[in-house]
């Protein structure tokens, strides 16, 4: 079970390694941090009432690709490069205010260097993987003994699902029953190992960034009426189909499971998203790819962004050879990937003399 606020990422400590420049070269030690995670995927929400027993909620998949890499080291001020990099640098800030609250001034600032990460809006969760491996850096870099979930709750990560937030400390596969908060129950999100050999295929249409922020908010809204018709079908689904196949091994039976509730959920938005997938090339693809290979297509979060499950990598690169054969020709980015079946890990890199 997933149990929230608990520990931190698995640390370690190298000595010397050849890996990347330090982000602040200057410093005498030479010493940094580096956090790697991987990306959210998230098949649905459960229930849009935030009074229901499983409110919101849902599952997910946490995978290695696309892949989350921020690096930290202590500095004489708050800077941060690389991709996202102001994003990073406001958590980072946010970070530091939560941290004072409760410690006191700290006694250094955080540089900051986003080496990897998906892009934000597309259903990989950017916004909650960031949060959580800035605070991760930041805590570590200033030595204190705080916990990344706690922070980054306070910076506002987890009001709905909680998917993101268990797949960066235990990673897997993610069911979230929803309906009660991180602080009131360590309990509420559990995650499976993901059978190792199966693989995702995603396929990234050239789309306009899925809903976020107070636009997410109003769509919920206007989504909400009706919804009770689905979430005990979702709920069922996901407890007694979904999961237990993947905790067997179950290929076929996971599949599908994950197509009734991907549709489900999909109906769910059906009004505010124009479909049961926001993308349009969406249903042309879940065409070719029943009629090759008899699997689910199913959309992350707002998407633009595809799920395959493909049950091996051979499937994996017939499916990605088939997508791309069939849509090349549009502006699509495609790949397959295996989950990520721990946490977010920690590095201490000491390099004296630099």
């Amino acid at each position: 079970c997933h149990k929230p606020m608990e520990h931190q990422p698995h640390r370690q400590t190298v000595t010397d390694q050849p890996g990347p420049v330090p982000v602040a070269p200057d410093e005498a030690d030479g010493s940094f941090v580096r956090v790697e995670a991987g990306s959210r995927l998230h098949f649905g929400l459960v229930s849009l009432d935030p009074d229901a027993e499983h409110a919101f909620g849902g599952i997910g998949l946490y995978v290695q690709r696309p892949a989350l890499t921020v690096e930290a080291a202590p500095c004489t001020c708050f800077c941060a490069r690389g991709t996202h990099r102001q994003r990073a640098r406001s958590i980072a800030e946010r970070t530091v205010k939560a941290l004072e609250a409760r410690h006191g001034p700290l006694k250094t600032a955080v540089a900051l260097a986003v080496r990897s990460a998906p892009p934000e809006h597309c259903g990989f969760g950017l916004g909650t993987q960031l949060s959580l491996a800035v605070a991760t850096a930041v805590i570590n870099v200033v030595g204190l003994d705080e916990f990344p979930v706690r922070i980054a709750v306070e910076l506002g990560r987890g009001r709905r699902s909680h998917v993101g937030l268990a797949a960066f400390e235990q990673g897997g596969f993610i069911l979230d029953h929803g309906g009660r908060s991180v602080a009131s129950d360590g309990n509420r999100a559990v995650s499976v190992r993901f059978p190792d050999h199966w693989q995702m295929v995603i396929v990234l249409p050239g789309a306009a960034p899925g809903a976020h922020g107070e636009q997410e908010e109003r769509l919920l809204a206007l989504a909400r009426a009706g919804s009770e018709r689905f979430s005990e079908r979702l709920y069922r689904i996901a407890t007694s189909q979904i999961l237990p196949a993947v905790q067997a091994g179950r290929f076929d039976e996971f599949c599908a499971g994950l197509r009734q509730y991907g549709l489900l959920a999909g109906r769910m938005f059906r009004a505010v998203q124009g479909g049961t997938w926001r993308s349009e090339l969406a249903p042309e693809l879940a065409g070719v790819v029943q009629r090759e290979f008899a699997l689910p297509v199913v959309q992350s979060s707002w998407g633009p962004a595809l799920v395959i499950p493909a049950e091996n990598p051979d499937q994996a690169e017939r499916v990605l050879h088939t997508v791309r054969a069939a849509f090349g020709s549009r502006q699509i980015d495609a790949w397959s990937t295996g989950a990520r079946n721990r946490g977010a890990t920690v590095a201490v890199f000491q390099r004296p003399g630099l």
